[in-house]
């Protein structure tokens, strides 16, 4: 059977309507289909002696505030660390495995990475967590601790006898969208060395996670 021309215009307005309809809902599941927005967040640690919180600024290191310590001392902490932040739900986010650091201690100039920038969610989180597995603190030969003077360098098996402590501290984190953050942990080693410690070769983790703090800041835009 032969289509008259109306007939065969008709069919072809509905063909064409047909698929501008196809064209329309793609393209709205195509914009709907977008992920959640996403930000950049990263992790470092620091022991500095002249500030009881972490310096989180770009340019470097400097003195907030007067810490007393038990004594005056150096040497190098020596372990695998990762850090890990957590959501308003409760969801703790790693932001790397567990890594090989080496930090020198009880210098303000000294920073190392806990883990690279990774890819997280763009939000607010409220708590944030330091892992140290089999760290070692190498204290050196003439470090002093209130009564007690090193002789000859001594090993400090830190985070009790597992030779693992975790530290949380509650703290907000912003992750900002196209943005990278920074946690940054003081370890204030300053304030958990002491000479019954160190005579016994081990630092609990009661007294390492009392003294770290943590602080965190919206640095560099990744576009």
């Amino acid at each position: 059977m032969k289509l008259d021309p109306i007939a065969r215009s008709g069919t072809r307005s509905i063909l064409g309507a047909a698929a501008a309809a196809t064209l329309a809902l793609g393209a709205a599941a195509c914009s709907g289909s977008s992920g959640p927005a996403m930000g950049q967040a990263a992790a470092s640690m620091q022991d500095n002696p002249q500030s009881a919180s972490p310096d989180v600024t770009a340019s470097g290191h400097h003195a907030l505030a007067a810490v007393s310590g038990s004594g005056s001392f150096g040497g190098t902490l020596t372990g695998q660390a990762k850090a890990e932040i957590q959501t308003s739900s409760g969801t703790w986010v790693d932001l790397g495995n567990l890594s090989q650091a080496s930090l020198a201690l009880q210098d303000a100039s000294s920073e190392v990475v806990v883990n690279q920038s990774t890819t997280v969610d763009a939000g607010t989180y409220v708590a944030v967590r330091l892992v140290l597995s089999n760290v070692n603190a190498h204290l050196d030969a003439g470090s002093t601790f209130g009564s007690t003077s090193l002789s000859s360098s001594a090993d400090v098996a830190v985070g009790g006898s597992d030779g693992t402590v975790t530290i949380t501290k509650q703290i907000q984190v912003n992750v900002e969208q196209g943005a990278t953050t920074r946690v940054v942990f003081d370890l204030n080693t300053e304030s958990w060395f002491d000479s019954t410690n160190v005579q016994n070769r081990m630092v609990a983790d009661s007294q390492v996670q009392s003294a770290v703090q943590a602080a965190s800041q919206s640095t560099v835009s990744a576009g």
